[in-house]
């Protein structure tokens, strides 16, 4: 199964190891080049977006971190565009708006680790 992982910029380094644990259980991911190597690329925000939209689209769910809350929302723009491309979408953490409720929600990262353990 491909996964895109999208959360809030400031909890990457958490997202980043989530995301080693689920691909040393055999599933594809897909995070943010920038949650991986810590760089910010200003030069090349088009170019950034642009590989995130691809990777969206190439998903088979996206998982939306919401226990770990940020003041961006670039990753509500990733939910939307999940949405709106019918991929299935589950929230870690608590409903933060009303396109939250339309998806399937569990409590915590380990419910999240254990069924893709299953």
């Amino acid at each position: 199964m491909n996964i895109y992982l999208a959360g809030s910029y400031s909890a990457r380094k958490k997202l980043a190891d989530i995301a080693m644990k689920i691909t040393q259980r055999g599933h594809d991911m897909h995070v943010p080049a920038i949650w991986l190597t810590g760089k910010h690329d200003d030069a090349a925000p088009v170019e950034c977006a642009t590989a995130d939209l691809q990777d969206i689209k190439n998903a088979d769910m996206l998982v939306l971190f919401t226990e770990y809350p940020g003041s961006r929302g670039g990753m509500y723009v990733e939910l939307g565009i999940a949405l709106a491309h019918r991929i299935p979408v589950i929230i870690v953490g608590p409903y933060t708006n009303v396109f939250t409720r339309l998806c399937r929600r569990i409590d915590s990262v380990d419910e999240f680790l254990d069924e893709r353990s299953k």
